[in-house]
């Protein structure tokens, strides 16, 4: 007899756990309570001023490469992996406008020498931070990474480096970062190591290479495929559906993150720009801002940081997109905003003459206990599980490894597909 499963939630979670049960012969069918596939990860069809459109990313645009998670699930997909430019991003912060470091990890610096460094630091910053290399180590494990790096590095290293990436990259501040989960291992390298710089040059010498890869067509490429073979494989999908009660199913799978009150929220500006001053990528793939320089916490020049989108694009045709956590402003004044701080950031004046079309999207601000793992609650039942961030934590790689990973370790789906759970 043919297995049943229910799988609650249609993001990138429930969407590789309902392909991968399918994949193993269950009938399977996914509920997921809004109107659309994906979760995080969306498109929105910009008017491109020539009377057609383009479709961009509005939500995640990237994924973590330590592990091949999501690369593996994009090859089985036949949808292709590509590099950002190795150009890199820039810092504005106090000290001006700065490429970023290269030697860092979540912003820490693994090594002090380094130009940017120092330019960004400033020699007092410079000289605080080499304290690091004389002090004991003693580490809490319930150390915010801020906690850790103040103590052992100093204000500047957290304000200016430390900061701007954790809430431009993963949209979380570090006091609400434990390091444990932030840069698991990191604690240990210390202790072995001697310091926080040398456990961060040890990590980043161990995870070599490109730490982010995109897809070609962006990444909401994914949800289409894997919509698409759900299809072929003959699950069911319900939009605009909750999970039916108890004993629908032989197996239920709770994918879907809560709904969490009083978190804020998140928009993110996408512009698509007629802007030949911005050829020249000024500002690299994009840009962190230090807290309280402008209302935006970063910046993304995505036509600079993806060469195969500035492809499809008109000559002096770019875009850039912001974040905005929790705006005062909506609407048109809010892209007048992003306009302004836009060109401030990229160092190039930016106007509604320079505006094609605009897009707003407004997502759920992560919350204290979205932004890392939480320990995985007890399964209601044996035919009950659990997977997507509430207990695999934030990022593609984590969601899509755990999931894959949680299936197969109960015997539920080939091992060979579920990937290896150690992006962390």
């Amino acid at each position: 007899m043919t297995r049943t499963a229910a799988v609650a939630g249609g993001g990138i979670a429930g969407l590789v756990a309902a392909r991968d049960l399918a994949l193993a012969g269950w009938r399977v069918h996914l509920h997921e309570r809004t109107d659309r596939l994906g979760g995080t990860v969306a498109s929105a069809r910009l008017d491109d001023g020539a009377g057609g459109s383009i479709a961009l990313d509005v939500g995640a645009e990237s994924f973590a490469t330590r592990t091949d998670a999501v690369a593996g699930l994009a090859e089985e997909l036949g949808l292709e992996r590509v590099a950002p430019l190795a150009q890199g991003a820039w810092l504005v912060g106090p000290a001006g406008a700065h490429p970023l470091p290269r030697t860092g990890l979540l912003g820490i610096p693994g090594d002090l020498s380094e130009p940017g460094v120092r330019a960004v630091l400033g020699r007092a910053g410079v000289l605080r931070a080499r304290l690091d290399r004389r002090l004991p180590v003693q580490v809490d494990d319930d150390a915010s990474l801020a906690e850790v790096v103040i103590a052992r590095m100093g204000h500047r290293v957290l304000d200016r480096l430390v900061a701007p990436v954790a809430g431009g990259v993963y949209s979380t501040p570090p006091e609400r970062m434990p390091l444990a989960v932030a840069a698991p291992g990191l604690a240990q390298a210390m202790r072995e190591t001697g310091s926080l710089g040398a456990a961060v040059a040890r990590q980043r010498a161990a995870a070599a290479g490109t730490a982010v890869a995109g897809l070609r067509g962006g990444m909401h490429t994914l949800v289409d495929a894997l919509a698409a073979d759900l299809e072929r494989l003959g699950a069911t999908v319900h939009l605009g559906s909750e999970l039916p009660g108890p004993g629908s199913a032989d197996l239920t799978v709770l994918a879907g993150a809560p709904v969490v009150e009083g978190t804020g929220s998140l928009v993110i500006v996408t512009l698509l720009l007629d802007a030949p001053q911005l050829d020249a990528h000024p500002r690299g793939t994009g840009v962190l801002v230090a807290r309280g320089l402008t209302a935006a916490k970063a910046l993304t020049h995505s036509s600079a940081k993806w060469p195969w989108l500035a492809e499809t694009l008109p000559a002096g045709r770019h875009v850039v997109r912001l974040s905005y956590p929790s705006p005062a402003l909506e609407g048109e004044e809010l892209i007048d905003l992003a306009l302004a701080e836009g060109g401030r950031l990229l160092g190039a004046s930016l106007d509604r003459a320079a505006l094609v079309s605009a897009h707003l999207q407004t997502w759920a601000a992560p919350a204290a206990s979205a932004a890392h793992p939480l320990a995985p609650a007890p399964d209601v039942r044996d035919d009950v599980l659990r997977i997507g961030t509430t207990v695999a934590g934030t990022g593609l790689a984590r969601v899509v490894a755990h999931a894959r990973s949680t299936l197969a370790e109960r015997g539920l789906t080939s091992q060979e597909r579920s990937g290896r759970m150690d992006d962390r």
